[in-house]
């Protein structure tokens, strides 16, 4: 990120903030690490509660200010549970208040995660206080809320960052797709930065004494087919005596697995290490297993316009991909022979699985092609080509 026409990093001098709405480490940390890795000179990450999980380890706002790379300042808000409407608000303005409060001059780049988070943005563009916003998109949910209300604002606010905001940065080109179907309009600055990952030097790699081990990294929700794959496990279990499953994550279905867990005699063949917000110690389970799984549910509105994140999460962990086709990426994975798209249907499952788990070659082979194409999804490559999009 180097300027050809004096040599300095582009991020020389500037200052940036980083708003997102918070549940663990993932791209908008990403984001921030990428910036101090290159030498922004003041950044303030705010984070929110993110309120789509009722067991988020993030309990309240808080603000972390960095001067030259080093953190200098950390405040968090008080904990007040709100309404969700009235909590959103309050968000809105506690973004206002700390970024009125840390930053000094103009701010160069303000990236707000999620369309309320940078609707604050293109205000301070308006006010004069941030000279580019970007409107980074994670997430594109037609039916984001129950109550039509808040949905109409959520599209309404999604539609006037996509077309006022410095750029849109969009997860997926499916987000781009809807959005102009939804409004019968093209919109402009529009740029695909889909989910990246890190590549870890130091992994365990996979478990040499037993490589029949299958992995669920994600929240234990119903549309990410985690009750699938323990209704599926029933028969693996007589087939492969020794495979093993590692669930990591938390979600509103924990209880119910370990009640099937403990129902279907499977304790010795299924763990449930809960939520791990150490990503390193997340990717080193996950480096153990010979497949992880990500068999979302057909009608998984949630993923349809998006990337799911936890498919690169295993491929960058040398550990190929079971999913089903509610993603480009399942095609993608089958292409380059590091996964296998499958159907939702648990016969179909545990064929496949079955099949690869008495192949160990194929196991290795396979893992290889895995870290040979996550390659070219890294974050520093991701951001700074969503950067040079915007002519820095």
């Amino acid at each position: 990120m180097y300027s050809k026409a004096n040599g300095r990093n582009i991020f020389w001098g500037k200052t940036a903030v980083i708003v997102c709405h918070d549940v663990m480490f993932g791209p908008p940390h990403e984001l921030r690490d990428y910036l101090l890795r290159h030498d922004i000179k003041s950044l303030i990450f705010i984070g929110h509660q993110n309120r789509s999980l009722p067991d988020n380890p993030v309990k309240s706002s808080y603000v972390e200010v960095y001067e030259d790379k080093v953190l200098v300042h950390k405040h968090s808000a008080p904990e007040i549970r709100l309404a969700e409407g009235i909590a959103y608000i309050r968000d809105f303005l506690l973004t206002w208040l700390w970024v009125i409060r840390y930053s000094r001059g103009t701010i160069q780049y303000f990236i707000g995660v999620g369309n309320l988070n940078a609707l604050n943005g293109l205000l301070f563009c308006v006010f004069g206080k941030v000279k580019h916003s970007m409107y980074y998109v994670i997430d594109y949910i037609p039916e984001r809320f129950d109550n039509p209300l808040m949905n109409f604002f959520y599209h309404r606010v999604d539609y006037t960052c996509a077309r006022f905001c410095t750029r849109t940065w969009n997860y997926a080109l499916g987000m781009v797709k809807a959005r102009s179907q939804k409004w019968h309009r093209q919109f402009a600055n529009q740029d695909i930065v889909p989910n990246g990952i890190t590549m870890r030097k130091k992994l365990p790699g996979l478990d040499k004494k037993n490589f029949h081990g299958l992995v669920y990294l994600g929240s234990l929700v119903e549309q990410q087919g985690i009750l699938f794959v323990i209704e599926a496990m029933r028969q693996l279990v007589q087939q492969i005596p020794t495979i093993k499953l590692k669930i990591i994550g938390m979600g509103p279905l924990e209880k119910t697995l370990k009640r099937r867990i403990h129902e279907y005699n499977l304790e010795k063949h299924i763990q449930m290490t809960g939520f791990i917000p150490d990503p390193y110690e997340v990717d080193k389970i996950t480096s153990q297993a010979s497949l992880g799984v990500a068999m979302y549910q057909p009608n998984a509105g949630f993923v349809a316009y998006t990337e799911p994140g936890k498919v690169k999460r295993y491929l960058a962990c040398g550990v190929p991909v079971i999913m089903t086709d509610v993603s480009p990426l399942a095609h993608e994975i089958v292409k380059h022979t590091c996964g296998f798209c499958c159907a939702y249907d648990i016969d179909a499952f545990v064929k496949m699985v079955t099949s690869f788990f008495t192949h160990k070659d194929k196991i290795e082979q396979y893992r290889k092609n895995s870290l040979r194409y996550v390659r070219q999804f890294q974050w520093d490559i991701i951001f700074t080509r969503a950067f040079h999009f915007h002519g820095s």
